[in-house]
């Protein structure tokens, strides 16, 4: 399984977005901060990409890439070691 990134910027004021986070979470997805998340996935980033993309708007915003093992980060909202 490989470790994405899913990153958004959610730009409709008003919209209701709560279809996007329980997707997210049907799919093991941690939230590490506030429009970044963690997903362990078979897909691959342009799967993930595709299959989230339906649950946003056309001026939204929303990338995926590979996480390997060189990565460093700060304050997250959850430990991703524990991920």
């Amino acid at each position: 399984m490989n470790l994405y990134i899913v990153s958004y910027d959610l730009l409709t004021p008003g919209r209701n977005y709560e279809p996007l986070y329980s997707e997210l979470l049907r799919l093991g997805a941690t939230r590490v901060l506030l429009s970044q998340w963690l997903v362990r996935s078979p897909a691959t980033a342009m799967q993930l990409r595709d299959h989230f993309w339906q649950y946003m708007d056309p001026n939204d915003r929303l990338l995926v890439n590979a996480i390997d093992q060189n990565w460093a980060a700060f304050n997250l909202l959850v430990n991703p070691n524990h991920f």
